[in-house]
């Protein structure tokens, strides 16, 4: 869908959501956070100790996602999955992987 043109000229028209890795000296974090790519403002973020489908679903916890356009996201397997799809369908958002209809 986004065909790599992260260009925008409203906010809401486009978010993207991912997961990072950071290591620290006690273990490793994970952050799941959304972005308004236009405005490059923080949507909403989550921290956890294990990258789970459980990490992404507390991320959209306190957003609603009718207030975006688009979602991006990689095709990472909480992206893919069974609830990840089911609640971006329960919302009528486009969830689009690397330019792609899920």
């Amino acid at each position: 869908m986004l065909n790599r043109d992260f260009s925008t000229n409203k906010d809401n028209q486009k978010w993207s959501t991912d997961i990072t890795e950071i290591n620290t000296g006690e273990g490793k974090l994970y952050i799941s956070g959304v972005i308004d790519i236009n405005s490059k403002m923080l949507i909403s973020y989550e921290i956890g100790n294990h990258n789970n489908n459980e990490l992404v679903i507390k991320t959209f916890k306190d957003i609603n996602i009718n207030d975006v356009d688009i979602l991006q996201s990689d095709r990472g397997f909480q992206y893919t999955s069974y609830m990840f799809k089911n609640m971006t369908k329960r919302y009528y958002t486009i969830a689009c992987q690397d330019g792609t209809l899920s």
